[in-house]
This record gives C-alpha cells, sequence and structure tokens, in this order.
C-alpha cells in the first residue's frame, strides 16, 4: 500500500516540544477543513489524524498523511504567521518533505517516521 507523506516545518521558529498541541491554531483558522481538527457536523472523526501537529527538535512542523499530505502542502505555501498564545511568528520560510511511501505494516510506517526525521 502506497501512501502520500508530506512534512512541512518552519526552521526560523523555535517552541519548545510541549507546544506541539500550540499548533492546533492553524486547524482553528482551517476549521471548515475536516482533516485539520478530526471534526464533523455530527461530532468526530474516529480515525487515524491525517494531520498532525508537532514540535521536532524545537522546530514547528507538520505532518500530512494521505489526503492530509497535499492539505498541509497547500497551508505551507500560503501561511505568513502564526499566532502561538498571543506570540505571532513571522513564517518567512518553510522546509517542505513530500514522498510516497510504500506501508507494509504499521511499526514499518513507523520506522520509515523516525528515519526520515533523523530519530531512529
Amino acid at each position: 500500500m502506497h501512501i502520500n507523506y508530506s512534512c512541512v516545518q518552519y526552521p526560523d521558529v523555535r517552541l519548545h516540544m510541549r507546544d506541539g498541541s500550540k499548533l492546533r491554531g492553524f486547524a482553528k483558522k482551517y476549521s471548515f477543513e475536516e482533516l485539520m481538527h478530526n471534526h464533523g457536523e455530527k461530532g468526530p472523526i474516529y480515525r487515524y489524524p491525517l494531520v498532525q501537529y508537532k514540535v521536532i527538535d524545537g522546530i514547528p512542523t507538520l505532518v500530512g498523511l494521505g489526503e492530509g499530505a497535499n492539505l498541509i502542502l497547500d497551508i505551507g505555501i500560503c501561511e505568513e504567521e502564526i499566532n502561538i498564545e498571543g506570540t505571532r511568528f513571522c513564517l518567512e520560510r518553510a522546509e517542505i518533505n513530500t514522498e510516497s511511501i510504500f506501508l507494509v505494516s504499521p511499526k514499518r510506517f513507523r520506522n520509515m517516521f523516525l528515519k526520515l526525521h533523523g530519530l531512529h
């Protein structure tokens, strides 16, 4: 099975690892996109999150899987700033990686993700 994977990082912004959940500000701004927050008109959507918010080595990171991969590419290219708890960060530069990954099992996906981010 192939799955599209995209990663958008903002290396000029530094955050603490505990600030990952604060990146969900993107989800608020794009509340019309169910993929950003896993909630639909009828409530929560129970599935593996196709858009994820992370802080990797202090760098704010958006990860998109499957349908979420294209969505975060659009966001990564278009966004100029992010507001985290009243502090505005200018997003002058984004590093974007995208690829199609062949998945055999969840364990293999985890290993590929860790390898792509130098965490393996």
